[in-house]
């Protein structure tokens, strides 16, 4: 499947992740952007974050075909999220894979709650 911008789209992704990351002070955290269509993500996600988080890593892969349509407050939106994922990261991890699926909606909900924080006071 072919996107029509698709290097521009990569860009504005790279340079909001870029942006929030000197913003929050994040520069220790190394932070990757892969870029995938939805055929190799889950289609309707925008992007989901895969830590390794004893290394202080994280990548994030975007789908391209839900980036094209994105507005550049949603790729700021989804930054912010995905990096609270990566900081929360050692703590859901941890836990097994039965814990992990009973809490799976606390994390995103806490993640999410995070994220709108950080967003609200930046904006000040």
């Amino acid at each position: 499947m072919t996107i029509r911008n698709e290097a521009k789209i990569e860009r504005r992704i790279q340079d909001k992740t870029d942006e929030m990351i000197e913003r929050l002070d994040l520069g220790w955290l190394d932070v990757t952007n892969r870029f995938l269509t939805h055929r190799d993500g889950q289609e309707g996600v925008l992007c989901e974050a895969k830590t390794n988080w004893e290394y202080r890593r994280v990548s994030f892969h975007w789908n391209t075909s839900s980036a094209a349509t994105a507005l550049d407050d949603e790729i700021e939106n989804a930054v912010i999220h995905e990096l609270v994922h990566a900081l929360n990261a050692p703590l859901y991890d941890e836990l097994s894979p039965k814990m992990q699926a009973r809490l799976a909606k606390n994390n995103e909900l806490a993640t999410e709650n995070v994220a709108r924080a950080i967003l609200a006071a930046l904006s000040k």
